[in-house]
Order: C-alpha cells, then sequence, then structure tokens
C-alpha cells in the first residue's frame, strides 16, 4: 500500500510540475506576443509616414501601381531586417490598395486576405492583432491612418511566428 501511495504521490507531483512548466512558458509566450504587437505596430507607423503611401489619392481603382511598386521595392530589405513577410496597404472598406509579401500559395494567399478583410473594420477604429495559422502561423498586427485626402486607411504587417519564438 506504501509503495501505490508513494508512486501516486510522484505521479501527481510530475502533473503539478507539468502543470506549472506549461503556465511560465505561456506567459512567456503571450509577453513575447504582446512585445511583437508592439514592435510590428512601431514599424507600421514608420512605414505609413512615407510620401507615396500617404498622399495616395483614391480613384475609381482601388489598387495603386506606385504603392505597389514601393512596398515591393522595400520589401526585401523588410524581410530581411525587420523580418516582415507580408505588407498590405487597405482602405477603409476593407480594399487591398497594395501588398507584398513572401511566396504564399495562392490559396494560402486568398485565406489571408480573406482574414485580414474581418479585422478591417475593427481596424479603422484602432488597431489590431492577431494569429493566423494556415500552413504556418503569422502575426498580423493593422494599424490605422488617415491619408492626406482624409479617407481611412490600414497598414497590415505580418511576421512569421517562428521568427517570434526563435528569440524565446
Amino acid at each position: 500500500a506504501w509503495i501505490f501511495q508513494g508512486i501516486f504521490q510522484n505521479i501527481h507531483t510530475y502533473k503539478f510540475d507539468i502543470e506549472q512548466s506549461q503556465e511560465s512558458h505561456q506567459k512567456i509566450l503571450d509577453q513575447l506576443i504582446t512585445d511583437n504587437y508592439i514592435k510590428l505596430s512601431q514599424h507600421a507607423q514608420l512605414i505609413i509616414d512615407n510620401p507615396k503611401i500617404k498622399n495616395y489619392q483614391k480613384t475609381l481603382s482601388t489598387e495603386s501601381n506606385e504603392i505597389n511598386d514601393y512596398l515591393k521595392s522595400q520589401w526585401y530589405a523588410w524581410n530581411l531586417n525587420i523580418s516582415i513577410d507580408y505588407v498590405a496597404i487597405i482602405d477603409g472598406n476593407g480594399k487591398r490598395i497594395a501588398e507584398a509579401n513572401q511566396a504564399f500559395t495562392p490559396s494560402e494567399l486568398q485565406s489571408l486576405r480573406r482574414s485580414t478583410r474581418l479585422f478591417s473594420p475593427r481596424a479603422k477604429e484602432k488597431p489590431q492583432n492577431f494569429i493566423f495559422c494556415e500552413s504556418s502561423c503569422i502575426q498580423f498586427v493593422m494599424e490605422p491612418f488617415i491619408f492626406s485626402d482624409g479617407h481611412v486607411g490600414i497598414l497590415t504587417l505580418g511576421q512569421n511566428m517562428s521568427d517570434l519564438i526563435t528569440r524565446y
């Protein structure tokens, strides 16, 4: 009987230690996600200040070749220096104005765009932060801003969660 009680106590202690370890790891992960949200938000605010983005004038065609060219010209620097895997400018109605990203499959890109459209109504009012997982997990930050003509825009930045986890 004493042997079984000792085994039961060891199992109980082991379960408790595992739960404590999981809680500790979860707190660390939550803090990493929060810190990364702040970092991505700061990068978004710096990117938004570029006159090529700020001075966009809404026309009949929502997409902007000038902003698209700018995002694509900066894409590799942002990807290498600040690990950005996705960047998009969205208008206040959730329509994509410009976009640059790593090589997503067409279905991944379609799912990703659909998820950013879901968050864009809320992002017009305050920044949004969410994690999108399909073939990999990406943390997204959506920062609202005002174009020089007074229309609302949203800058969306995405970073692969593996970049975040490597800092852990």
